[in-house]
């Protein structure tokens, strides 16, 4: 088996899909973090990765039927500014998902309390649902997301 590592702002592209990735805020300088776009068939998804806000991510989900977005916290979790600013919560996501004319949105990468307990899901989709006008859900185990 062939291993190559790629760096941020990869593409490659096939007669069927074409995959970019770009640098996202998260785990630097320890870790290089990317999110990915594959596009085929007229169709796109984007994975934000553990990934804060950056104006490569939301250049990588414009116009994305689907982003794929790691939810860590609620808004009403206080957290120290540097893990704040490299952790969005539903509502920034939503906003992000928004401003990018994103079709839907899909929460996942929950911390174990905030998928345990249904009411930590239900206001998780209420905060994205007031900043996103498209679909939100959260991820679930073995899921089918059809585009």
């Amino acid at each position: 088996m062939d291993l190559s590592e790629i760096e941020p702002g990869f593409t490659k592209t096939t007669e069927a899909w074409t995959l970019t990735s770009c640098a996202v805020p998260h785990a630097q300088p320890w870790l290089t973090c990317m999110a990915f776009r594959i596009e085929a068939d007229g169709k796109s998804i984007v994975y934000s990765g553990d990934a804060g806000y950056s104006d490569d991510l939301a250049a990588l989900s414009e116009g994305a039927d689907v982003l794929i977005h790691w939810c860590y916290r609620l808004s009403s979790e206080t957290m120290n500014e540097h893990v704040a600013a490299l952790s969005p919560h539903a509502g920034d996501i939503g906003a992000l998902a928004e401003r990018c004319g994103v079709k839907r949105l899909v929460l996942t990468h929950l911390r174990a309390h905030m998928d345990a307990d249904p009411a930590h899901h239900a206001a998780m989709l209420a905060e994205a649902q007031a900043a996103f006008s498209g679909d939100v859900q959260i991820a679930e185990d073995l899921a089918t997301i059809s585009l």
